[in-house]
């Protein structure tokens, strides 16, 4: 095992802090146009989730103490359109993450023997799935 900012695992672990702080923002956003369109339910939901994706951040963020790391990555622009619209984009969004990319991120950490990082990704995914099927029974 080499040294752990130079690692797969650190890159993919500031990936996935920036990723769940941009789902954060994202989903806040999505609760106050819900809001706007009159879905109070749907409003609290996507604040309950972005509350959720707030921990996440902190638990990725918690693996690094200070420094810096250079990483390369595409994030998701976007934009804010209707409630049905914005449920479904985030449906898949969280589909990716839990069923593809945060599973990606577990294996790379597995191969480094970063194991706790792993088990987080590993946890995490599960909570993603979880959140897919909160927006899509919505």
């Amino acid at each position: 095992m080499g040294k752990f900012k130079e690692s797969r695992t650190a890159k993919n672990l500031l990936i996935s802090f920036a990723f769940e702080s941009q789902a954060t923002a994202r989903y806040r956003f999505f609760a106050d146009q819900a809001a706007a369109d009159g879905y109070i339910q749907v409003a609290n939901v996507f604040e309950e989730i972005a509350d959720q994706e707030h921990e996440h951040g902190l638990r990725f963020f918690k693996f690094f103490n200070g420094g810096e790391l250079e990483i390369t990555a595409s994030f998701l622009t976007g934009v804010i359109k209707g409630t049905y619209d914005n449920l479904m984009a985030s449906a898949d969004l969280e589909k990716n993450v839990g069923s593809n990319m945060y599973p990606e991120f577990a294996g790379i950490a597995r191969e480094e023997k970063y194991d706790r990082a792993a088990d987080l990704w590993d946890a995490i995914s599960i909570a993603e799935k979880q959140h897919e099927k909160s927006f899509l029974k919505l």
